[in-house]
């Protein structure tokens, strides 16, 4: 149910849901639950396996092309001063575009499955929303994606190896539910770093919008969020993954 509305500094959408059943499962619960894991990963093999005989029934209806995404579409965000970021945004888009494209690989995704994004009810039934970033895409972006937030939360000192263990554990138990409902060569598995480090630079250019002119955030209260920020430039200037268990 959506209503249009036209006042004088734009046009805006309300729209109403149905509210999704179940509660949200949030940090630090979700970094140990091997079992929701699994049941993403069958919702996610049945998604991708669902996509290969999607057509949308309008042409005006078809969703963007990756490289069309917001954020990479507005890399201008980021101060002119971060030649490095830029660089390497520019150099990772031209390795993905090398790709192999195909419908057995490629094809409509979700773009942004995160715990924010879905709900689970009592009988662990997943109920996901927020199709906003959907996009035609590999379908390994959409499961580098879910690792991404699942191990960007582990910094500092020790951070690389729980991102690595955490890493392990969750593909391990990802990739059993997965493969029930749809299969990927282990060519395409070995090309997660690759959306692991887009998926990155995604995150780091959306951290910008709210840019107050300090490339530090030095006024930002969240401890976190500057060591990630300070982390995140560094390994998108030196092209290197977020983690990489694939060797």
């Amino acid at each position: 149910m959506t209503e249009a509305i036209l006042l004088s500094e734009g046009s805006f959408t309300c729209t109403v849901f149905e509210k999704a059943c179940g509660r949200r499962v949030e940090y630090p619960e979700c970094l140990q639950d091997n079992t929701l894991y699994e049941r993403l990963g069958r919702l996610t093999g049945k998604l991708h396996a669902l996509s290969k005989s999607y057509q949308p029934q309008e042409r005006n209806g078809t969703r963007h092309d990756w490289s069309q995404n917001w954020f990479l579409q507005n890399i201008d965000l980021i101060p002119k001063s971060q030649v490095g970021v830029r660089t390497s945004c520019s150099s990772l888009i031209k390795t993905i575009c090398s790709l192999p494209k195909d419908g057995r690989v490629y094809g409509l995704i979700h773009g942004d499955i995160n715990v924010g994004n879905f709900r689970v009810d009592d009988y662990g039934e997943i109920t996901l929303f927020d199709f906003d970033e959907a996009q035609y895409s590999w379908f390994v972006e959409d499961i580098a994606i879910q690792l991404y937030y699942l191990v960007y939360v582990y910094g500092g000192k020790d951070g690389k190896g729980l991102r690595e263990e955490q890493a392990r554990r969750f593909m391990n138990h990802f990739m059993e539910g997965y493969t029930l409902e749809h299969s990927l060569d282990e060519y395409w598995i070995k090309q997660i770093p690759l959306f692991l480090k887009l998926r990155e630079l995604i995150v780091y250019i959306g951290a910008f919008r709210n840019w107050d002119g300090d490339e530090t955030f030095s006024s930002s209260d969240n401890p976190w969020f500057k060591d990630w920020i300070a982390e995140s430039k560094v390994r998108i200037e030196n092209d290197i993954p977020i983690v990489n268990i694939w060797g």
